[in-house]
C-alpha cells in the first residue's frame, strides 16, 4: 500500500478472513456467501481456519486459498485456566508466525477469541481488522469485546438494527466504528 492507504492501480489487496469454526453454521453462511460476492478483480481473499471441515470444503470449491493454522478454540472464560492461557499463548504464536510470513493488508473476522488471538500481531503490523457482530452469548465475550475494539478494530459490521442497537447499548467504544 502506498502513503495515501490505496494499493497501487492494478494490484489486489488481500483480505485475510479468520474463522474458528469448520461446520456450517448462521455465520459461517453469512461469511461463504461474502465471500462468493466479494469483487475478486479488487481483492484476493485468504481463509484462515484451524482444521479441515465441511465449510473449508466450500471455501476451497470458491477458488479461495485456504490456510490451515493448528490454533486451539477454545471459550473465553477458560482463558483463566492455566491450561487454557497456555493453549491460548501457542495460538497466538501460530497465528501472529503465519501472519507476519504473509501480512494481509485486511483482516475480516467475527469472533472475540480471534480479536485477542490477532491483538498483538495487528498492533505490530498496523493491519485494519473489519469485524462482523454475529453474536455476543456470554457477559465475558461482551466484556473481552470492550478491552480490544477500541484499539483493534476499524470497522464494525452489523446484519440487522437490532443488533446494531445492541451493540451501541453495550459496548463502550464502538459506535464511530
Amino acid at each position: 500500500m502506498n502513503q495515501t492507504g490505496m494499493n497501487p492501480p492494478g494490484k489486489k489487496r488481500s483480505i485475510l478472513f479468520i474463522n474458528l469454526y469448520t461446520e456450517m453454521g448462521g455465520g459461517e453462511i453469512a461469511l461463504y456467501n461474502m465471500l462468493k460476492e466479494l469483487d475478486r478483480s479488487r481483492f484476493e481473499p485468504i481463509m484462515m481456519f484451524n482444521d479441515r471441515g465441511p465449510f473449508v470444503e466450500k471455501v476451497d470449491m470458491l477458488g479461495i486459498k485456504i490456510a490451515i493454522v493448528p490454533y486451539k478454540v477454545m471459550m473465553i472464560k477458560r482463558l483463566i485456566q492455566p491450561r487454557s492461557w497456555k493453549a491460548f499463548k501457542e495460538s497466538r504464536r501460530l497465528v501472529s508466525e503465519y501472519m507476519v510470513s504473509n501480512p494481509p493488508d485486511i483482516i475480516h473476522c467475527s469472533d472475540v477469541l480471534t480479536l485477542l488471538l490477532i491483538a498483538p500481531v495487528v498492533r505490530k503490523l498496523k493491519v485494519p481488522v473489519v469485524y462482523s457482530v454475529i453474536f455476543f452469548y456470554e457477559w465475558t465475550r461482551l466484556l473481552a469485546f470492550n478491552l480490544v475494539v477500541s484499539g483493534l478494530v476499524s470497522e464494525i459490521i452489523v446484519s440487522t438494527p437490532t443488533m446494531k442497537n445492541f451493540i451501541r447499548r453495550k459496548t463502550l467504544f464502538s459506535n464511530s466504528k
